[in-house]
């Protein structure tokens, strides 16, 4: 595995519960990037369960009782299952057996039939690396990207590497850290560096080094990341004279992190308003809207109505989103809170 400067890298990442599609430029040791998208709701554990249900149908119709309404006999077939899972990466079929009402049961399963259950997640983390594409600036083809490198357990299905490669033409990168590869990638960033037992980056030219090499093996890795979705708050609107709820922009998508964004057009609502609440929201027109945290900014006595606020956004490299909140005119910081979010109710103006 051999990244060379000027290389766009897919990496596609399938864990347990989650899948991202990150899309990253190496440009002279510095890995910059370009998009990224993903499902918090989709994962290994979602193949465990398609085969899990296709499991309990076979033997509610042998026995006329859903095999899931025990929870000893649920939890024993998951975990059958998940065993059947993995071993069907490495073997042709596999067979599941379960104790249920006082009966052994075994049922043999054939990979082509476990593909066929989960062909339609397969689908759908290729649909999220095309959202991904599409979503760099500019927008991305399957021919521009160099390489794709697997990252979790999950991506050893063997169907995983085949959908990517009938997608894209290439074949895709497993190594043999596809468990622990998040961990060590999270390890080289928290200390600059990394020691190479074999070249991973190489040099356009014998002149141009990939960061900063020393003869101990020793080179600085670089990563320039981007704020993958919008990151904004929620806000009451006047249309036709009528309120609505929408989201506002502060920190717009592809802003490289850290960021600091203000914006101080907004306003209070009512003449002698105590507080108003910011969401801190991440959206945008490819997955439902995430709301990461509340906070609520005590205004001060007497506030006039349409008084102006002024709201800041600080994004760090560690992912949290900071919020601050003044007036204006004045320039005074309001006091602050975290709280549940609620959402307003729009009668009351």
């Amino acid at each position: 595995m051999l990244f060379r400067s000027g290389q766009r890298i897919l990496v596609y990442d399938l864990g347990g519960g989650t899948f991202d599609a990150t899309i990253l430029r190496l440009q002279e040791g510095t890995f910059h990037v370009l998009a990224t998208l993903g499902d918090r709701q989709l994962g290994g554990h979602d193949w465990t369960t398609d085969l899990l249900e296709y499991v309990s149908r076979q033997l509610s119709e042998a026995f006329g009782q859903d095999p899931r309404d025990d929870p000893a006999v649920h939890q024993e077939l998951y975990i059958r299952c998940e065993t059947a899972k993995r071993d069907l990466s490495q073997l042709e079929r596999v067979t599941i057996s379960c104790m249920f009402q006082d009966k052994v049961s075994e049922f043999t399963i054939d990979r082509k039939t476990f593909e066929c259950l989960t062909e339609r997640r397969i689908q759908d983390s290729v649909s999220w690396c095309n959202h991904a594409l599409a979503k760099a600036n500019p927008p991305l083809t399957w021919a521009e990207i160099d390489k794709i490198l697997l990252v979790g357990g999950s991506t050893r299905l063997r169907r995983v590497q085949e959908a990517l490669a009938e997608a894209s033409g290439k074949t895709p990168i497993r190594t043999s850290e596809v468990d622990t590869m998040v961990a060590l990638g999270a390890a080289v960033i928290a200390k600059g560096t990394v020691r190479l037992r074999k070249p991973l980056i190489a040099a356009v030219s014998p002149s141009v080094t990939m960061g900063s090499r020393t003869q101990t093996g020793i080179v600085a890795v670089n990563v320039e990341d981007s704020c993958p979705r919008n990151l904004g708050t929620r806000v009451i609107v006047w249309d036709s004279d009528s309120p609505n709820i929408e989201n506002s922009v502060i920190i717009p998508y592809g802003t490289i992190i850290p960021a600091e964004k203000q914006r101080d057009d907004f306003t209070v609502g009512s003449v002698g308003q105590i507080h108003f609440d910011v969401p801190i929201v991440e959206f945008d027109n490819m997955g439902p809207d995430v709301i990461l945290k509340t906070c609520r900014f005590l205004c001060k006595p007497n506030t006039p109505s349409r008084s102006r606020i002024a709201i800041c956004f600080k994004y760090d490299r560690s992912g949290e989103v900071n919020v601050e909140a003044r007036n204006a005119r004045t320039g005074e910081t309001l006091d602050k809170q975290t709280v549940d979010y609620v959402e307003p109710d729009l009668s009351q103006f």
